[in-house]
């Protein structure tokens, strides 16, 4: 990844993400490819709005396109549409993050108008989540790495001693994985009601008192910045649609989500939102408190921790693992 430095911070360079100093006290973040994956650093505005307010203590205004063909008119429905359908995430994840970071603003004229519009429309849409249709299966692809580690914390209970934290925590007994987080308009999950694209949550699990543990893996070598927007947006989906009971009512025992159901339907408590890698993006790093005491400023009902694992030690059990899935 090509980089350039903008107030003394290491940002990526030519990736469709402009960096600019609107005023003393204000940093404008534009973005030319809002459609794009929002892990990327294309897109990625929420991690690097926060790595910039961690180190420099300045507010963040964010501008954007608008692709051709993704206009939010009378409908929000994608359809088949995969360029809107990240476009229409990407609207969702300007407008929670603008209301949860006082210090963040969305550029007057389009920008603003664009995120209400969604706003509006996604505040009276009947929407549903999709569910998983089967158990998640494990690739034995090196490229698939992180399915293998993902789930030796799901299928070896004592690798939870291998997760460190700054501070005392209490997992959740059971952990689960790659729970689908697609949203459609209506009653049915149909592809023409399609709203967002279909990502996954890498584990998560409910606790003994209903909080819900979210946790965005990566494994080692992967160190990119997005990590913090992807936890973000899983984290309020989760709020949207779980803990404001907008949730599937299908009770079905794959990937544990009969457990997440009737936890949404007593009443989650907490969102529990961890970051967990062996090692992280450099201007993270050494800001964890600091990034932690940003996001977590505003009681949304959401708490952010960063988590770290030893990769050798979950490593070493990844052989029982494979040979677990060979024999079933």
């Amino acid at each position: 990844m090509s980089k350039t430095v903008f107030r003394n911070i290491q940002v990526p360079a030519s990736s469709g993400m402009r960096f600019e100093d609107k005023d003393l006290r204000t940093i404008l973040i534009h973005v030319a490819q809002p459609e794009l994956n929002m892990q990327g650093n294309a897109a990625a505005f929420e991690a690097w709005a926060i790595i910039l307010r961690s180190q420099q203590n300045i507010n963040v205004e964010l501008s954007f396109d608008i692709p051709t063909g993704c206009q939010i008119d009378s409908e929000i429905m994608a359809k088949d549409d995969s360029r809107k359908q990240h476009f229409l995430r990407f609207l969702f994840r300007a407008w929670k993050f603008s209301e949860v970071m006082d210090w963040f603003s969305i550029s007057t004229g389009h920008c603003e108008d664009v995120v209400l519009k969604f706003k509006e429309f996604f505040l009276k849409t009947e929407i549903i989540n999709n569910v998983p249709e089967c158990e998640a299966e494990i690739s034995k692809s090196d490229k698939k790495k992180e399915h293998i580690i993902e789930n030796v914390f799901v299928r070896v209970r004592d690798s939870k001693n291998l997760i460190r934290s700054r501070e005392k925590i209490d997992l959740p007994d059971n952990l689960f994985n790659q729970l689908p987080n697609g949203l459609f308009e209506g009653k049915s999950c149909q592809k023409k009601a399609k709203m967002f694209p279909t990502g996954f949550f890498d584990l998560w699990g409910v606790d003994s008192k209903d909080e819900l543990w979210l946790f965005e893996l990566k494994t080692e070598g992967n160190k990119c910045a997005g990590i913090v927007s992807e936890l973000f947006f899983y984290a309020n989906y989760a709020k949207c649609v779980f803990m404001d009971k907008r949730y599937n009512e299908v009770y079905r025992d794959f990937r544990g989500y009969d457990a997440l159901a009737r936890a949404a339907e007593r009443g989650i408590s907490k969102i529990n939102a961890c970051f967990l890698a062996s090692e992280y993006h450099p201007e993270i790093e050494n800001y964890f408190e600091a990034i932690e005491k940003i996001m977590n400023a505003k009681n949304s009902g959401i708490h952010y921790r960063f988590l770290t694992y030893d990769h050798s030690g979950v490593s070493k059990l990844a052989p029982t693992i494979l040979q677990q899935e060979s024999t079933m």
